[in-house]
């Protein structure tokens, strides 16, 4: 297995500008095989969180039973207070005996624009250690950061927990005045907040030199995080999250299914498959124009990159992100690649994974 430095390079092809020619560009289909003793705790509604909504207020973002050995909290809203508050999590202990639940990464931003996205998964992959016994029936406050006066942030963070324990998500002026037995805001179908059985899932193909030689642009392209949730395991996002802690949906009605926290663990063998001629592969993502964030990790370093034709950010103005490129590969050889990939926001277009072969 191979790692790569992850490039930066940002381009605008022609051929993916406008959503007819995105929407046209031909997708082959991936099976995913998720992760098991995950729990995922989604938060983006309210994605616009006022005064009505803070803690103080006996109103939280999301409230889960985590019953698994791991769990990813993952939360994209914005503060609709004028005033600075602060970002909380509380966990409760509804057992008999310690529980303990350790930060293993972590990562959180807050900007005035829309893009604190990219910080926050380049953080994550740095890792911390940070561990919280709980005794019977108690609770303990394991997160506490700013957010700006109508600000917009971006948590992700993980744990690993040796017992069943309640986390609450709250947006608060003073985590002092927030009692217990929260209420969730009313449910959104366009804005959602919930868990999901799985936060990572994991994929394994092979492509070849002289099929994509053949193909469309020299190229094999997937869709990653389209809009529509069906539940089956190609293309879309094979995970079912529950709202509210009650219903189960997966469907398209819930337009933002699925697009933030999911990491896709990919292990991509690139071959040259030619009798002569040496060959190197690219690796791209690509946005269509209404735009998104998107990350990459290879060997434990992790960079993040804004895409799309709208909006301020990094890489404002550019839908394509050249994420690799391999060395010279010699007829019979091949490479194997291990990778992460993150759709991390800015609405729920779908974005596109493309290889591509040159002959060198």
């Amino acid at each position: 297995m191979s790692t790569f430095s992850i490039k930066t390079a940002l381009d605008n092809p022609s051929w993916v500008s406008g959503a007819s020619n995105f929407n046209a560009i031909p997708r082959s289909s991936l099976t995913y095989t998720k992760y098991s003793g995950q729990t995922m705790i989604y938060c983006n509604h309210p994605e616009t969180i006022t005064s009505t909504y803070l803690g103080e207020n006996n109103y939280c973002i999301n409230k889960a039973t985590i019953t698994t050995s791991e769990a990813l909290l993952y939360a994209s809203c914005n503060s609709g207070v004028n005033a600075a508050t602060k970002f909380v999590v509380r966990v409760y202990n509804p057992n008999s005996y310690n529980v303990t639940i350790t930060k293993v990464n972590s990562g959180f931003n807050c900007t005035t624009n829309w893009y604190p996205q990219v910080g926050t998964y380049e953080e994550f992959f740095n890792t911390v250690s940070v561990s919280n016994t709980i005794q019977p029936y108690q609770s303990v406050w394991i997160e506490e950061e700013s957010v700006l006066a109508n600000g917009r942030f971006e948590a992700l963070m993980k744990y690993t927990l040796t017992g069943k324990l309640v986390m609450a998500v709250y947006l608060t002026k003073n985590k002092n005045n927030i009692g217990d037995n929260p209420s969730y805001p009313p449910v959104s179908l366009t804005e959602y907040s919930g868990t999901a059985p799985a936060f990572y899932i994991s994929t394994r193909n092979t492509l070849n030199a002289k099929g994509l030689l053949a193909s469309y642009y020299n190229s094999a392209f997937y869709g990653i995080s389209n809009k529509t949730f069906s539940g089956n395991a190609t293309e879309s996002n094979p995970i079912t999250l529950l709202q509210g802690g009650t219903a189960s949906e997966d469907s398209g009605t819930y337009n933002n299914i699925g697009n933030y926290g999911l990491q896709y663990a990919f292990t991509t063998t690139l071959k040259n498959d030619k009798s002569s001629g040496n060959v190197k592969f690219k690796g791209y993502v690509i946005s269509n124009p209404n735009s998104h964030c998107a990350g990459i990790m290879s060997g434990g370093l992790a960079k993040a990159r804004f895409l799309g034709q709208n909006g301020a950010g990094t890489g404002a103005g550019y839908n394509r992100w050249n994420f690799c490129e391999t060395g010279t590969i010699a007829p019979g050889g091949e490479i194997t690649l291990d990778y992460q990939y993150m759709h991390l926001g800015r609405g729920c277009t779908p974005g596109i994974i493309q290889w591509e072969v040159v002959e060198v």
